[in-house]
Formats: structure tokens, C-alpha cells, sequence
């Protein structure tokens, strides 16, 4: 007897289908089952796993007859032999209430739910049935049932109740399921026949997250949202960027016309004034704050980066990355400019001091 038995979610539902349930409805990960009689439905997260415990051990009350004994033995089996072997009423005019302890638990995780089976008959409209669990001090039963009326003379069906928490208080916890015990109770009117109300099955199954699939949940969650920060700060951060790149274009532009400027006048003329000098130098001033303007923009858009996609783990890598080959190149433009304009600076000192340059100094690229 297989006292304890823990499933995928996909393990569980192709179980449940071997024995008769149908399909009701399929959409991604979820799935609804309905058993043989379409007298309820299941639902299902194939994402999840399932722990099946059936009685191991009389529990806390012992009150109904079995046949043959000892109690928990008649209510444990994995496909129900109905007629075989119950528990049943006596014709008391009384309710009597049996409970069972239940193996621990193997599963671990976080539980999402506990589901209470119990399969009854009946021989007479004035019996009633209910499903029975105890958590720590705490019994719940389900609403009673009346299996006689619902479905006819001696006719076995089995119901089931949902506890999304615990009963007792607060979430299930494995600790409660290691103590849980369930049950059944039943009523019989005094003076009826001897065996009237009979149960032949109790069970519970245990619908729980392991830890692994809520982590990697959890990691995609995270991913999907920063992925669709990213997205949303993107047009704002590539407007600015392009902005700033415009107004480098800019300053570079202006850089490269003043290199420009000077290289040809270097060239076509053959010697210098004062004024000349002077002009030049207002240009190289001209430069250098052209120059900073750049390097402080490029810096910016590098620091705008960091700060829009640090959460953005690999998006932020790739795009920082990239921002920074492209205005490294940049930079390179620039001090490529700079030593130019240090060369022409050297070629006109020489030519205001002796009139011409000597020949081993040459026009850098």
C-alpha cells in the first residue's frame, strides 16, 4: 500500500486521466480535470507538484464500525474497492466521527493548497456525510452531503473540499501538514438499518510550488521586468544621446575648421605677423573650449548610461559597451586634432623666429 505518493503535475494529471477523468479545458500550463461522473472539477498548474497522503494510523477519534478492521485500514486504499472494504453507521440518531493520521510529507516548497477526498453511499435519505480534517486543535468539516438524495440507493461517489490556508490560521506549512489528520463523520437516524451511511475512502493531496520552479519564476519575473524598464527608458535615453552627439558633431566640426583653416594657411603662406600670431592663439582658445565641451559631453552621455540601465543587466552591457567604442573613437578624433595643432603651433614659432622651418618637421595626419 502506498501510503505517500508525490507527482509532477504532469505525472498527476496523465494518472488521473488512466483512471476515467476528462479534460475539461487546457491553456498553457493550466488544466482542468473533471473524475468519471463530472461531479466536479480540478484545477491544475502543470508548472507545480502534488504529494497524495492516505491514512497510516488511527488518529485522535475512533467512532465508526468498520468491516472487517482495524479502521484506517478500510479507508487507505489507491483505487477504491468500495463494497469491500468501509467504515459505516450505526442506526444511532447520532453523528460519529472518525480520524486518521497521515505520513509526513517528502514535498518541500511553498504549499498552495490542500484537497480533501471522501468516497460514501448510502441506503437511506435521512443519513448525511461530511469530510473531516483536524489541524493542530482545529476540526473543519465540509458541508454535509447527502449522497442518498444527489445520487441514488447504495451509489458511491466521491467529494472533495479545497483549503487555499490553513483552517487553523495562516498558510499551510509543512509542519502542519506533518500533524494534519483527516476524517470523516457521519449521521444515521435511530432505529434504521444497521449499516446505512458507509465510506470506503479519505484521502488528501497536497498542491505545493517547489522551491526550484519558485525561483526560476522569480528570475524570470525580475528579468521581465527590468527588461521592460529598459524598454520604456530607451527612446528617452537614445533622444538625449542623440542630442549630445549632435552637439559634439558639432564642436567637432568647428574644431576640424579651424585645424582646416590654419593647415592652409600654414602651407600657402610663407611667413607670419604678429596679428597672425595673435588670431591663432584666439583660436586655439577657441579649441580647447570646443575641446572640453566634447570630453564633458562624452562623459555625460557614459555617466547618463550607468545611471538609466544599472538594472538592466545585460541590455545595460551591451548598450554601455557600445556607447563607449563609439566615443572612444571620438576621443581619438580629437587628440589626433590636438596633436596637430601642436605641430602647427611649433611650425609658426620657428617660422616668426627664423623665417622658415626646417624640413625634418612634418604635418601629422
Amino acid at each position: 500500500m502506498q501510503r505517500i505518493l508525490h507527482e509532477t503535475c504532469q505525472q498527476y494529471a496523465a494518472r488521473r486521466i488512466s483512471e476515467g477523468w476528462a479534460i475539461v479545458y487546457k491553456k498553457g500550463y493550466h488544466l482542468m480535470l473533471s473524475p468519471p461522473d463530472g461531479s466536479f472539477l480540478r484545477f491544475i498548474d502543470l508548472r507545480n507538484d502534488v504529494e497524495t497522503l492516505r491514512p497510516n494510523a488511527a488518529g485522535d477519534e475512533t467512532n465508526l464500525t468498520c468491516y472487517p478492521n482495524p479502521n484506517f485500514q478500510q479507508v487507505d486504499e489507491e483505487i477504491a474497492d468500495d463494497d469491500v472494504t468501509y467504515v459505516h453507521t450505526q442506526a444511532t440518531g447520532a453523528w460519529q466521527r472518525d480520524l486518521y493520521n497521515l505520513p509526513a510529507g517528502s514535498g518541500g516548497g511553498t504549499i498552495n493548497s490542500v484537497i480533501l477526498y471522501f468516497r460514501v453511499c448510502s441506503s437511506d435519505s435521512s443519513e448525511r456525510q461530511k469530510g473531516v480534517i483536524k489541524s493542530n486543535s482545529t476540526v473543519t468539516e465540509t458541508v454535509q452531503k447527502n449522497v442518498y438524495t444527489e445520487y441514488g440507493n447504495n451509489v458511491w461517489h466521491t467529494y472533495s473540499k479545497e483549503w487555499a490556508t490553513n483552517p487553523a490560521g495562516g498558510n499551510w506549512t509543512w509542519a502542519a501538514i506533518n500533524a494534519l489528520q483527516i476524517g470523516i463523520n457521519m449521521y444515521s437516524a435511530a432505529g434504521g438499518c444497521p449499516v446505512t451511511s458507509c465510506c470506503t475512502q479519505v484521502y488528501v493531496e497536497i498542491n505545493y510550488t517547489s522551491e526550484e520552479i519558485k525561483q526560476l519564476s522569480e528570475s524570470f519575473s525580475i528579468s521581465d521586468s527590468l527588461t521592460k524598464s529598459a524598454i520604456r527608458q530607451l527612446p528617452e535615453v537614445l533622444s538625449i544621446v542623440d542630442s549630445k552627439v549632435i552637439k559634439v558633431s558639432k564642436a567637432l566640426a568647428e574644431i576640424f575648421s579651424i585645424v582646416d583653416t590654419w593647415t592652409a594657411r600654414l602651407i600657402l603662406s610663407e611667413s607670419f605677423t604678429i596679428k597672425d600670431l595673435t588670431v591663432f592663439m584666439i583660436d586655439s582658445v577657441r579649441f580647447k573650449i570646443l575641446f572640453n565641451e566634447a570630453v564633458q559631453v562624452v562623459d555625460s552621455i557614459n555617466t547618463m548610461g550607468e545611471k538609466a540601465f544599472s538594472e538592466t543587466l545585460g541590455l545595460v552591457d551591451s548598450v554601455t559597451k557600445a556607447a563607449i567604442r563609439k566615443f572612444g573613437e571620438i576621443i581619438k578624433i580629437v587628440d589626433s586634432l590636438i596633436r596637430r595643432i601642436f605641430t602647427i603651433i611649433r611650425k609658426i614659432s620657428i617660422r616668426i623666429r627664423g623665417g622658415s622651418y626646417e624640413s625634418d618637421i612634418e604635418l601629422e595626419d
